[in-house]
């Protein structure tokens, strides 16, 4: 067995290389620019929320308070006449220091966890492609597979979705390649 703590280069220099690897498909390419597309009359939409001050946080319209308000007719009426939407609100002035912080950290974080799952299954002088094929699955995992609940109940595109999780099979094999070449012998 080996000790996670012995993986503290791989974990670092993957979740590093996955980060700029993500800075790179992201701002660089940049392979996420036609994810969201601008709303027509954007400033009236802007507006309207603004007068209803809605505070930070995730919306449903037509949205429910109980079971009983969800089997309703009206709801269903309001449903039927749509729009449908889910509406994530930040808070104004919002930048992406902070995103780019906790990216940071969840990449440190699959990193520690694809590492773990190494040290579980495989022992000291495993060979490259071993260490390959367990850690990049479980770091494939790691930054794929959540964008399949994202397109099946918040509405993202499939075509986003599928170009997501080619992303994440890069960021695994990426962070596999590392484990596999630093991997304890």
């Amino acid at each position: 067995m080996v000790p996670l703590l012995s993986l503290w280069l791989p974990i670092l220099v993957s979740a590093a290389l996955v980060y700029v690897a993500a800075f790179v498909l992201n701002a660089v390419i940049p392979l996420h620019s036609k994810d969201f597309v601008k709303l027509p009359n954007e400033d009236a939409i802007m507006d309207a929320v603004r007068a209803q001050e809605v505070q930070r946080g995730q919306y449903m319209f037509p949205g429910v308070e109980s079971r009983e308000e969800w089997n309703s007719p009206e709801w269903a009426e309001k449903a039927n006449r749509g729009p449908v939407g889910i509406l994530f609100i930040l808070p104004p002035g919002t930048g992406m220091s902070k995103q780019l912080i906790f990216q940071a950290i969840f990449t440190l974080a699959i990193s520690v966890m694809a590492g773990y799952m190494g040290t579980a299954s495989l022992g000291l002088g495993t060979s490259y492609l071993e260490v390959f094929q367990v850690v990049g699955t479980a770091a494939f995992l790691g930054h794929s597979f959540g964008h399949f609940t994202h397109a099946i109940w918040y509405g993202f595109s499939w075509k986003v979705t599928w170009v997501r999780v080619f992303e994440g099979l890069l960021y695994g094999a990426l962070t596999a390649g590392v484990f596999g070449w630093l991997w304890p012998q």
